[in-house]
């Protein structure tokens, strides 16, 4: 999709407010190691894309992870290293994005759908990001996730073209009856 204007790139970074998402409703496991699990919750799909977030839950009982460092690793710039927790998305047509850019482990692919950071939140144990996936995807979408650093090797988990048209026919519009 190629997008001509601001005003046209900013109505299709907003999440859309007079609609009732449909929901695929299933957490499922991306990546686990013996201190770490990521994986990616229920997927709230609207008209213009998907509303997803990935879930990271600490399991060790070392030192809790500081939310300032999970903040970096999560929401700073596309810088690639090991010590980075990177989440993707991989579509149908082999296209996809990821959060960060790290040729060793994903390389994004700029022509589909793009990833937007909207809102990350949690403590020392379990962390959840919100992302915005849009324009909305067609057929099977697979969410992946890596960061070597806490031993997470790349996993991923999908969602069926099946579930997301079935979520997109439960979309409905918001009103005031």
């Amino acid at each position: 999709m190629v997008v001509s204007s601001g005003a046209e790139e900013r109505e299709l970074l907003e999440l859309p407010q007079g609609e009732i998402p449909g929901v695929v409703g299933v957490e499922r496991v991306l990546s686990r190691s013996a201190t770490t699990e990521v994986s990616a919750g229920a997927v709230m799909v609207h008209t213009g894309g998907l509303l997803m977030t990935f879930v990271v839950r600490f399991v060790d009982e070392g030192e809790p992870v500081e939310m300032d460092e999970l903040q970096r690793l999560l929401h700073a710039d596309r810088e690639p290293g090991p010590h980075r927790l990177v989440l993707g998305t991989r579509l149908a047509d082999g296209s996809g994005d990821i959060t960060v850019a790290d040729p060793a482990v994903l390389e994004p692919t700029p022509t589909g759908p793009r990833l937007h950071a909207q809102s990350g939140r949690g403590d020392s144990r379990l962390w959840r990001a919100t992302y915005w996936l849009t324009p909305r995807p067609q057929g099977d979408v697979r969410f992946l996730a890596v960061w070597p650093h806490r031993d997470l090797s790349l996993g991923e988990a999908m969602w069926s073209a099946d579930e997301i048209t079935a979520a997109r026919a439960a979309i409905r519009p918001l009103s005031s009856h």
